[in-house]
């Protein structure tokens, strides 16, 4: 007697999920209008439109300035003190808005939530995780920008200061060697 309950327990289980693994034209056709619909009401993924300054992994920062010229996207980088032009890249297979510095060597991937900066001749991340910062995070991001723009102008006023150096100490020896010269002349 067990058995037959058993058995018959068994039969209505199987008979049931058979029944449910068929669908009919109509449940079929409402599927696919739920689904056309679902999408339709899903809104177009939003791409970052604004400037903004983004704290990145690693306490580093990057500001992005961008341009609202549709013939010729482009946006601007601040990134250790120096300011880089970045052009749309086209025809890329991933299709993420890619806009690069070939000349400098950069990559900003900007995707609605985060940006990545690469090197662009070996595609690895430079910065990565870089998200628009606000409040806080905002302030310490602005500091940081701050701080490398001051050592980058430094640098270049030490740079030119060591080439004007370099120049005086040429035309020096220069002019010593033609006094010698014309002495022995």
């Amino acid at each position: 007697m067990m058995n037959l309950r058993l058995l018959v327990v068994a039969a209505l289980a199987a008979s049931l999920s058979a029944c449910t693994g068929f669908e009919t034209k109509q449940d079929a056709d409402a599927s696919a209008e739920a689904k056309q619909a679902k999408a339709e009401a899903a809104p177009a993924p939003q791409y970052p439109t604004e400037s903004a300054v983004y704290a990145c992994e690693n306490v580093s920062a990057v500001r992005v300035t961008r341009t609202d010229d549709a013939a010729q996207p482009h946006l601007k980088i601040s990134w250790l003190g120096r300011e880089y032009t970045m052009h749309r890249e086209e025809g890329q297979g991933s299709g993420l808005p890619r806009f690069s510095d070939h000349a400098n060597g950069l990559t900003w991937v900007d995707l609605p939530w985060k940006g990545v900066l690469l090197n662009s001749r070996t595609e690895k991340p430079i910065l990565s995780d870089c998200k628009p910062a606000s409040g806080e995070e905002l302030v310490q991001a602005n500091q940081i920008l701050d701080k490398h723009a001051a050592d980058y102008a430094k640098a270049q006023e030490k740079a030119a200061k060591s080439k004007k150096t370099t120049k005086k100490k040429t035309s020096t020896k220069s002019k010593a060697s033609t006094t010698k010269k014309t002495k022995k002349n």
